[in-house]
């Protein structure tokens, strides 16, 4: 069970626009397979010190 971010009515768990106000419940989630870089930048902040104490 879920509630409407604005008006508070109880709403379906899935439901993305709320039938008693209109209001979007979430954003469009992406699909799990899209990466956005993070790991990427993860492992170059990583990197670039661990270079610096070693050399």
């Amino acid at each position: 069970m879920a509630y409407c971010r604005k008006c508070g009515e109880v709403i379906d768990d899935e439901a993305v626009i709320c039938p008693r106000c209109g209001v979007q419940q979430a954003e469009l989630r992406t699909s799990a397979s899209e990466d956005d870089g993070s790991v990427l930048w993860l492992l170059v902040g990583f990197l670039i010190p661990f270079d610096g104490i070693v050399l």
